[in-house]
């Protein structure tokens, strides 16, 4: 109840000041007015002010007492000065109450709350070509995501805009620290110009240096600007695209297995990384020991090892160790219990 009342309040202010020189006039014609209808009339403050309320509102009833040749001419001057600033200032409150621009505000405060909560999320800045097709993906694996850029209408079409749009300048600290990166899992920095991307990466990487952050990057010599800036992983997509179709002609068989491993929630097979805790019972066993085919049913396809070493095709003599990133192949099913078989949830 005190947040909700505190919330009106702070809306009611926030109207006021946006309509404060109408605000001002209209004060000081009512004060005016009252002061007037003393000085002239010999009224009561309340008898003046009831005067100077029904004068300025055009009710025109109920005047206190018959008024001398002085105090008419006073009240037509009040009504030709006041009338039209109230009748403004009603108008702007009715506009404010019935088109809906106190529910934007409402959302607006809704949203930075929502963010306020968001942990372990991502931040996706632009909402382009590239960001349309990471949101999706964001979405199909259900993790929760923040959306920033300039275009207004373009973050009006993010899904569930309400929540995870925010309009503004993705290298603009405030807006960063609005989008939570201090609590965020990742960054992805999908404007259409490098140069935007390479200030994003710079503002974020200040920010939080724990951050991975994903840079997209149209032009091979953009790279190692992106990386020098921050970057954990740049990509090119038309490089991707051109090693994609390539891989089509070629190996036709292989393109259609890797889109099938990868296109979440489509599918059966999922790929998926996960991490082995140190404390984890398995710590120093070998996959033949763990039998973990026959126990979960995933295929480990690469494990890289604590120091960094990617062990792609590991063996039955290859043992499991703590801090250790397992890919393994699988369905979603048996991917989560792969997850708590090691003893920790997926990465």
């Amino acid at each position: 109840m005190r947040s909700t009342v505190g919330l009106w309040w702070r809306l009611t202010v926030q109207f006021l000041q946006r309509q404060r020189p109408v605000f001002l006039a209209l004060t000081g014609i009512v004060l005016g007015g009252t002061i007037g209808y003393r000085l002239l009339e010999g009224l009561s403050p309340l008898e003046a002010l009831y005067m100077t309320v029904i004068t300025i509102t055009t009710v025109g009833f109920g005047e206190v007492r018959p008024l001398s040749p002085e105090g008419r001419l006073f009240t037509i001057f009040l009504i030709l000065s006041g009338a039209v600033t109230a009748t403004y200032f009603f108008g702007a409150t009715a506009e404010f109450l019935l088109e809906g621009e106190w529910r934007g505000l409402l959302a607006q405060r809704w949203k930075r709350k929502q963010m306020e909560r968001m942990r372990n999320h991502v931040i996706v800045c632009g909402y382009g070509r590239v960001g349309r097709h990471v949101v999706r993906e964001l979405l199909q694996e259900e993790i929760p995501f923040v959306v920033i850029d300039r275009d207004e209408t373009a973050i009006a079409q993010v899904p569930d805009a309400a929540r995870c749009g925010l309009v503004g300048d993705a290298s603009d600290e405030e807006v960063l620290q609005l989008a939570g990166i201090e609590r965020a899992r990742c960054l992805v920095a999908a404007l259409p110009e490098d140069a935007d991307n390479v200030f994003v990466v710079l503002t974020a990487r200040s920010l939080n240096p724990q951050l991975f952050i994903v840079a997209r990057t149209n032009r091979d010599e953009s790279e190692a600007k992106l990386l020098k800036a921050g970057a954990n992983r740049v990509i090119t997509p038309y490089k991707i695209s051109a090693h994609r179709m390539v891989t089509m002609i070629l190996r036709p068989e292989v393109s259609e297995f890797l889109d099938a491993v990868m296109q979440a929630g489509t599918v059966e097979f999922l790929l998926e990384q996960v991490l082995v805790p140190p404390d984890s019972p398995l710590t120093g066993k070998t996959l033949g020991e763990l039998r973990i085919r026959s126990q979960v049913g995933v295929n480990v396809l690469a494990i890289r090892s604590p120091d960094g070493q990617l062990i792609t095709s590991p063996g039955p003599e290859t043992p499991l160790l703590g801090g250790s990133r397992v890919i393994v192949l699988g369905t979603r099913d048996q991917l989560k219990r792969f997850s708590g078989f090691v003893g920790v949830a997926r990465t």
